[in-house]
């Protein structure tokens, strides 16, 4: 895999880290021709060889209108000679660079972090931002020359180590902040870094922002073979060497990585551990087991160790919370949770009898008509009802009382089994599925019979049969919802049978091979 760590023991900037980017390319000459390229006006790219501390490494000058912007100046005549780039202009001026598209891209979100965390420390919205270190047009080459090489590296990874911000104080357009300056601090939230012994500022909001964007990972060296390594040099002079290393090189893959979670676990029962081992097996854990350990103030507990590849990490740390965390699941289902189980289960098995190939959303979707026709019986028969937005309460009546809601719920039944035969055969299945138009009709009006013909008997029963007769009441209740469980039933059954038949594939007929008769003459 090819791998970029970046060595951030001396901070980061812009310039030092174009430089370092600079030095890994093959042809230093024709990239920095593509950088004074790209078109950012009155800029201008050079570098020039130069040594810290012994270490030789390189230099990259950044001048606009011929003139290299110091820190003095970069800190002091903003207000006079550079006008303050917002957002907007600043993205109108990157889409007309001669660069490619993910290159521009990467500026913007790399200026968007910017402008975010200077939104936050001043306390204004991100379109009102005024940059001032960050939106001169020196800053902009840099940002644009570090997207451009990383470009055309292409890396696949890149890994940076913990970032020196330094320490001290910085002056700056505002005045005298602390280092690192405060956009810096929050562009670096989540960064491992660490102040060192330098008194100076060695993190700047823009190789924070840069790092931000693109590191993958931050820390230790990972084992690699490193076929380059680029010196990107500071201009200040420091008793350890002022500059920013880039390591290009290849790393091993990480199918190969294993990653080993643990936690501990207090007051649960043998069995509920090893329910949790067998589903986390079941999930793809490579391995799991526990061991018995002392917790504080000497209260006996487990440690769960699991290990898993690299990509299912998330997924089994979710799974830990699932089952250990979260109270409202339980290791040992209940009574409700069993019925529930068993219901999904009728109805998957239902769409996997009828569709074997494509039965997925079958099996959500008849769960769902099903128990909605259910439970909304249930609701009328029971008199539940609804406040509406007025304040008034209303009757929810059974979902197929009415013509109109069966209709529909017998075409959306129709539209599922279209669809489904589109994407299973194509035209084939849609040309199946059409020759049975009246199927929603038909469907929709025996479900409207049969089930008003239910609540219409046990109306009768209500009204006409007084409740000193309990067992009719009864009779009349479960009369209803045996009703409801069978119209159910039969929507959900003619629904998997029709659509099953739509998406079944047809294996197309090989044709029979022509046999050409030769004619021989006879000597």
């Amino acid at each position: 895999m090819k791998t970029l760590y970046l060595d951030c023991g001396m901070g980061a900037a812009g310039d030092m880290l174009t430089a370092a980017l600079l030095e890994l390319t093959l042809d230093r000459d024709a990239a920095l021709a593509e950088l004074n390229a790209i078109g950012i006006p009155h800029v201008t790219y050079s570098y020039e060889t130069v040594s810290r501390c012994g270490i030789c490494g390189t230099h990259m000058s950044v001048k606009v209108d011929g003139q290299e912007e110091s820190d003095a100046m970069h800190h002091h005549h903003h207000h006079e000679d550079h006008h303050h780039s917002v957002l907007e202009q600043i993205a109108h001026m990157v889409g007309h660079l001669a660069l490619p598209e993910a290159v521009k891209q990467d500026i913007l979100a790399v200026y968007q972090l910017l402008a975010e965390a200077e939104s936050r420390v001043h306390g204004v919205p991100v379109t009102q931002i005024h940059f001032h270190e960050v939106g001169t047009m020196d800053a902009l080459a840099d940002i644009a020359a570090v997207c451009l090489l990383l470009h055309r590296l292409g890396p696949e990874q890149i890994i940076a180590s913990p970032v020196c911000t330094g320490s001290g104080q910085v002056r700056c357009a505002h005045g005298l902040l602390p280092v690192p300056a405060p956009a810096t601090a929050l562009l670096l939230q989540g960064v491992p870094v660490y102040s060192g012994t330098i008194r100076a500022e060695l993190c700047t909001p823009t190789g924070a922002a840069l790092l931000k964007h693109f590191v993958t990972r931050f820390g230790e060296m990972p084992v690699m073979t490193v076929n380059t390594v680029g010196y990107g040099m500071g201009t200040k002079e420091f008793d350890t060497a002022n500059c920013f290393r880039a390591f290009w090189g290849e790393t091993e893959n990480t199918d190969n990585q294993v990653w080993e979670l643990n936690c501990n676990l207090d007051d649960m029962t043998a069995e509920s551990i090893a329910f949790a081992m067998e589903v986390l097996l079941r999930a793809g854990a490579l391995d799991v087991w526990a061991a018995p350990i002392t917790m504080k103030k000497s209260r006996l507990g487990t440690l769960l160790t699991v290990l898993c590849r690299p990509a299912d990490r998330e997924e089994m740390a979710a799974l830990l919370l699932r089952l250990f965390v979260i109270p409202r699941f339980k290791t040992v289902p209940g009574k409700l949770q069993m019925v529930l189980e068993t219901v999904v289960g009728l109805f998957d098995g239902m769409a996997k009898g009828n569709s074997p190939h494509r039965n997925k959303f079958l099996g959500a979707y008849i769960f769902g008509a099903g128990v909605y026709i259910f439970i909304g019986t249930l609701f009328e028969l029971f008199g539940f009802q609804a406040i509406t937005t007025g304040g008034h309460t209303i009757a929810l009546p059974a979902p197929l009382s009415d013509v109109n809601a069966a209709i529909s719920l017998g075409c959306l039944s129709y539209g599922v089994i279209l669809v489904g035969g589109i994407v299973a055969n194509g035209a084939k299945g849609a040309g199946k599925a059409l020759k049975d138009f009246s199927l929603p009709l038909s469907m929709s009006f025996r479900l409207f019979g049969a089930l008003l013909s239910g609540l219409l008997v046990t109306e009768l029963v209500y009204y006409y049969v007084t409740m000193s007769f309990v067992l009719p009441v009864i009779i009349a209740v479960l009369f209803t919802m045996l009703h409801a469980l069978i119209q159910a039933y039969v929507l959900t059954t003619l629904t998997s049978m029709f659509y099953g038949e739509a998406t079944e594939k047809h294996e197309a007929k090989p044709k029979a091979k022509k046999v050409k008769k030769i004619k021989t003459a006879n000597n």
